[in-house]
């Protein structure tokens, strides 16, 4: 998982991510300074893993609250919950758990405005109920407590970010209730500029950049942004590596 402190030195990468950071802030404003307390609700970022859904999740609060000059204090307005830590065995602790979120972001709420709730790797817990009737009885009561939550929320002072890897497995009814945003793979471009801004942060000089360049435009599977940093840090330890052996 992303850390905050790493989203904070990574800036947005290439014209997909910046767009959608621009139009959900633009969205998240709106409703807040128009009093919408009935519009949209929230949204659903999906798409293969290591493509910066998490990470452009954090940059749209760190950006809405830049917009009301209070960037540093931007993560006291996100409620962040990875969906793996809501899971309970014991009946009844998992719909707890999700009211006790939504309670909290509610109390934020009456203070400070918006509050944006982030729900990570949502196919942990949301699970489409079309998997069978085991799975039915399981999930029913949680995946219930999460619509009621989501139906109820004052849009004009709560948003909220659902992620997922595999949007097949998230319920439908989510899936109806929340808008959905496909996160692709990224251009080549993208993968440059990352890359070098990567390796520019480890001191990898320039002529070894222009061979990861070269590289990553004839590496099929380097399809990710993650995919990038690690290729980024398996170079790096190639070169210091390489320049200890030679000396």
């Amino acid at each position: 998982m992303v850390r905050i402190q790493e989203i904070q030195e990574i800036p947005l990468l290439g014209k997909f991510h910046n767009e959608i950071c621009f139009k959900l802030v633009s969205l998240i404003k709106h409703q807040y300074e128009n009093l919408i307390t009935d519009g949209i609700r929230g949204v659903l970022f999906y798409g293969v893993p290591g493509n910066g859904k998490t990470t452009t999740a954090y940059k749209i609060v760190e950006k809405v609250f830049a917009e009301y000059g209070m960037g540093e204090q931007w993560q006291e307005h996100m409620i962040f919950t990875d969906c793996g830590d809501l899971a309970h065995y014991r009946y009844g602790e998992t719909e707890q758990k999700i009211k006790d979120v939504f309670k909290r972001g509610y109390e934020k709420s009456k203070k400070i405005a918006p509050v944006i709730y982030i729900f990570d790797d949502a196919d942990g817990l949301f699970i489409t109920r079309s998997w069978g009737i085991k799975l039915e009885a399981w999930y029913l009561g949680h995946l219930n407590v999460f619509f009621h939550q989501i139906d109820n929320l004052n849009t004009a002072k709560e948003f909220i970010i659902l992620t997922t890897n595999r949007v097949d497995l998230i319920d439908a009814a989510i899936r109806d209730r929340l808008y959905e945003i496909e996160f692709p793979e990224p251009s080549l471009g993208v993968k440059v500029e990352l890359m070098r801004y990567k390796a520019q942060k480890l001191k990898i000089n320039e002529d070894v950049q222009k061979d990861m360049e070269a590289d990553l435009a004839t590496n099929k599977s380097i399809k990710s942004l993650r995919d990038v940093e690690n290729f980024v840090l398996m170079r790096y330890l190639d070169e210091i590596w390489r320049s200890g052996w030679n000396k």
